[in-house]
């Protein structure tokens, strides 16, 4: 880490405000970890309550994660001071010896936080379940009381949308990490974007901003000093920065200004973006992964004062400049142009001042040069913003088409109760619309993750029982994204159902991975595209089988009831179903490539029972892993040759047809190294311009006059599972022609 005189693990000049008598005094901190020994007393100044809302009689700090977070928040060891040393210090310890939790803990320990009313609080923890509703709505009403929550965004990086709760709600500030040189995001930083809302539209930025991460210095249980990495210890730097800064305030600004709303605001305004490098993938330093950027306490302390003078709300991001490219990538990299679905951006939007507020009116479109050219609409401004905080959406789409590529500008103006209006500047580079074959349709429509269901996992072997990591183009599918972005074509990402769409308009749609099946009304749309407009459909699938399912089966000790997945890997029986007519299905065992990873990996894949006369369908040596999903004795050492991949040209003219087994080997967030995206790409070529796939000929079978059928009929229907009470399409009331999702309550 580089050092400098004057600071303490990377924030800059404390002991110079230390000398100013900034020192944390009078700010009430607490710490939601594995809590904080009696003994331990000594390692701080004040240390006002201890408390234990385990199963476990004693107060005590099992592992010391709790006592270093705490210490370096207000810890007094020489070596390795907190920021905030005169900070009351408050510990709750929630997390068991063997690091056991349960929601009710926390609710009991908010309520208690909120009698003492405590000023900020510190959650070094986190996790995947942002469905959790009385853990979030508590959350909310201690944001809502005055209480400033922040927590870290989790270690699971450099994947992107798996920024952990409670540091992906609006309403709390969420830390990610930086390096020990602090210019570059740490390789563990969890990335945004959030993904409650890529259901119906698109997530917000996560995290807020950055601190130190790695070589963070903090007291051991016994007062030594030692250094630990993760954004556990980020969060606690952003503590206390922000107990530093209450500390600076008077009494009466206190009151009006300590709360989130104004915090906040403060850390985004001035924050300190990191470099971004556009030819280094992993120092892109994009809006998702740094937010506003490097937590600056300095020129916090610096802005404090015009901000309270002039209150004005604060976006994140400020602004929609795309051609701040690697900045606010992914954006600056999608194609914008006439026919395109509209693009989404969710906007955060913090108060500073009033817990609740509305717009005051609908946002104003000011349109600069050429900022006719686009049609801005926005949705989610009829709710209300509370607590401080909120997000809505704002919908880009090019009015008219254009002959060449040209800049369009303008403003939206956003006008809040209680606050003066603010302007998002919008600067949106514009291009012709490209030619069919060019154009592929992303369906986001046909994903489901967890926590809105028991989705399981892809690697149906693997040690995380969820699918969690959002199943999205700009998420663990990214690097297919860009794959196929940097191969010359323009993706759009349709969170609709295809009766909403104009599926001629697109060279291919691309389904992949889904745990939604479709409409009888978007079979017959697809068919007739596929038919009758040369519309290809690029489908990949993932392991189904019920007898696994079932063995995934799991007890949930907050819940009391046991969890059993609504749908395997993929949706087999929907796939089945929608490919019936052309003579394709798939089947349930499960096969695996692994440890072998030559040609085209996979996991946990379905294999092709049914494959039509003409077709070309590809065989590579698996094994049959199903016995062992259900932790059943089988043979580890028998290989098959089984077919995984398929291509069909639909005859008379029609699309064509590309179907895969799993897929693992495009997905950025799976524990195997497999990539097959010149695969990918070969097999795009094929389906949106009929060039045949060249590499890999000896594994092909063209079958010239038997087609392929299996033994047994393929799976169809869907069984009886509670996948109706989240998805789309299952269930009662359920119909096509939701058309802007977004708009429903």
């Amino acid at each position: 880490m580089v050092h400098r005189i004057g600071a303490i693990n990377g924030i800059d000049h404390v002991a110079e405000l230390w000398a100013r008598n900034i020192t944390g005094q009078g700010v009430k901190v607490g710490i939601f970890d594995t809590g904080l020994a009696p003994s331990s007393r000594s390692l701080f100044r004040h240390v006002h309550d201890i408390s234990n809302w385990t199963d476990e009689d004693d107060l005590t700090d099992g592992n010391g994660h709790g006592t270093f977070v705490a210490g370096v928040i207000g810890g007094a060891v020489d070596g390795c001071p907190g920021l905030a040393p005169d900070a009351a210090i408050y510990a709750f310890r929630v997390f068991r010896t063997d690091g056991a939790v349960y929601t009710s803990w926390f609710l009991d320990a908010i309520n208690y936080a909120l009698f003492l009313e405590l000023d900020v609080l510190n959650f070094s923890i986190g996790g995947p379940d942002f469905k959790d509703t009385p853990f979030v709505d508590k959350i909310a009403e201690a944001s809502a009381h005055g209480l400033i929550v922040v927590s870290a965004a989790g270690n699971t990086g450099p994947y992107y949308g798996v920024v952990t709760n409670p540091a992906d709600q609006v309403d709390v500030i969420g830390v990610g990490g930086l390096t020990a040189d602090l210019t570059h995001l740490a390789p563990f930083s969890s990335r945004g974007l959030t993904t409650w809302e890529t259901d119906v539209g698109y997530g917000r930025v996560k995290p807020d901003v950055v601190a130190l991460a790695e070589n963070v210095l903090g007291p051991t249980r016994d007062g030594a000093c030692t250094a630990l990495n993760g954004t556990s210890m980020a969060a606690p730097l952003v503590t206390g920065a922000i107990a530093l800064l209450l500390s600076a305030m008077t009494p009466a600004q206190r009151l009006r200004y300590g709360h989130v709303g104004f915090l906040k605001s403060l850390l985004l305004q001035s924050a300190s973006r990191l470099p971004s490098h556009p030819r280094l993938h992993n120092e892109w330093h994009h809006v998702y992964e740094q937010g506003a950027g490097r937590l600056h306490l300095t020129q916090a302390l610096a802005r404090m004062e015009s901000l309270m003078e002039d209150p004005r709300p604060t976006l994140l991001p400020a602004s929609l400049d795309l051609t701040d490219c690697p900045y606010m990538w992914p954006h600056c990299r999608q194609a914008f142009y006439f026919d395109a679905i509209p693009i989404v951006f969710n906007i955060t939007v913090v108060h500073p001042t009033t817990a609740t507020s509305r717009f005051a009116s609908p946002p104003v479109w000011l349109p600069g040069l050429n900022g006719d050219l686009l049609t801005i609409t926005t949705s989610g401004t009829d709710r209300v913003v509370h607590p401080y905080t909120g997000a809505f959406g704002v919908h880009v789409s090019v009015a008219i088409p254009v002959a060449s590529p040209v800049l369009a500008e303008g403003r939206l103006r956003l006008t809040l109760t209680d606050a003066r209006s603010v302007d998002l500047p919008l600067r949106i580079p514009l291009q012709p619309t490209p030619p069919k074959h060019q154009r592929i349709l992303w369906d986001q429509f046909r994903n489901l993750q967890y926590p809105s269901a028991y989705i399981p996992k892809d690697d149906v072997l693997g040690v995380d029982p969820f699918d969690n990591h959002g199943d999205h183009v700009h998420t663990n599918f990214a690097d297919l994204w860009l794959s196929l972005i940097d191969a010359g074509y323009a993706v759009d990402i349709a969170t609709v159902d295809y009766t909403c769409l104009s599926l001629a308009s697109y060279g291919a749609i691309l389904v992949v991975d889904p745990e939604e099946p479709w409409f009888e009304a978007e079979r017959d749309s697809l068919r007739a595209s596929l038919e009758h407009a040369n519309t290809s459909l690029f489908l990949v699938g993932g392991w189904y089988n019920e007898a696994a399912i079932a063995a995934l089966e799991l007890w949930d000790a907050n819940t009391l009831s046991y969890w059993r997945p609504v749908v395997g890997g993929a949706n087999i029986p929907a796939i089945n179903a929608l490919l019936a007519p052309f003579g394709i299905a798939f089947g349930t065992s499960i096969w695996s490539s692994l440890p072998r990873t030559d040609g085209v990996g996979v996991v946990s894949s379905a294999s092709l029972v049914r494959f039509p006369v003409d077709g070309h369908v590809y065989y590579t040596q698996l094994r049959n892993v199903t016995l062992a999903t259900m932790r059943r004795p089988m043979t580890t050492d028998t290989w098959e040759s089984v077919p995984i991949l398929g291509h069909y040209q639909i005859p008379d003219g029609g699309g064509r047809i590309v179907v895969m087994g799993d897929a693992a080997c495009m997905d950025a967030s799976s524990a195997q190294t497999l990539e097959c995206y010149d695969v990918v790409l070969e097999l795009m070529r094929y389906a949106t311009t009929m060039e045949l796939p060249a590499t890999r000929a000896d594994r092909w079978v063209h079958l010239a006059s038997n087609p392929l059928v299996a033994s047994f009929a393929p799976v169809t229907s869907q069984p009886s599972t509670e996948l109706w009470k989240q998805s789309k399409v299952v269930g009662p009331k359920k119909k096509p022609g939701m058309c802007r999702p977004h708009e429903t309550p």
